[in-house]
């Protein structure tokens, strides 16, 4: 489905319920990989300055720990140290 179309679907049916398209937020700064939360569901895991919604299978062991997932997405949250302090500070919700 086109990007306009699930857009337009997704304004019929209300944000809580459609999914959107969105670019994976893993730690590789190349992946375009598309999920598919929907609006509350994205708003939700990134509530959280250290939480992510990311590809499933895309976590870095190393950085991430995943919280919860389903068939569309995975949440991850950055483990404490500098991933984590590095993702507060860039938070542009807080």
């Amino acid at each position: 489905m086109s990007g306009w179309r699930i857009k337009a679907s997704n304004d019929r049916l209300g944000t809580d319920r459609a999914v959107e398209e969105f670019v994976c937020e893993c730690s590789d700064g190349t992946c375009r990989q598309v999920i598919m939360p929907t609006r509350l569901e994205y708003e939700s895991v990134r509530a959280h300055g250290a939480r992510f919604a990311i590809a499933l299978n895309h976590e870095n062991p190393e950085l991430d720990q995943v919280l919860e997932q389903n068939e569309r997405f995975a949440t991850s949250e950055k483990l404490p140290g500098p991933g984590m302090r590095r993702a507060f500070a860039m938070d542009p919700r807080g």
